[in-house]
C-alpha cells in the first residue's frame, strides 16, 4: 500500500511502545519518528530503523514539519463518586 498514514509517537513509556506495536500490525500505517524527553541516543525502541528526536530542541520543530500525524499516548480516567463524574 503506497498511501500509508505516516505517525510520530510522542512519548515511549508504556503507552508508547503500545503504539508502536499496534501500529506495526496495520498495514496502512508506518512509524515515522518518535519524540522523546529522554536523551535520543539512549531511547531503544522495538524500530530500531525509525528515527528518535528530542522535545526540547530544534530538532523536533523541523521533524514535526513533515506530513505526519503525531500520536500522544495518555490514559484517561474517571471516576464515579456520588453519581458524579469527577
Amino acid at each position: 500500500m503506497d498511501n500509508k498514514i505516516r505517525i510520530g509517537i510522542l512519548g515511549y513509556g508504556n503507552l508508547g511502545r503500545g503504539v508502536e506495536l499496534a501500529a506495526k500490525q496495520n498495514k496502512d500505517m508506518e512509524i515515522a519518528a518518535f519524540f522523546t524527553r529522554r536523551e535520543p541516543g539512549s531511547l531503544k525502541t522495538l524500530s530500531p530503523d525509525v528515527p528518535v528526536y528530542s522535545v526540547v530542541s530544534s530538532s523536533f520543530w523541523l521533524a514535526t514539519s513533515e506530513k505526519y500525524a503525531i500520536v500522544v499516548p495518555i490514559i484517561m480516567t474517571t471516576s464515579v463518586s456520588n453519581r458524579t463524574i469527577v
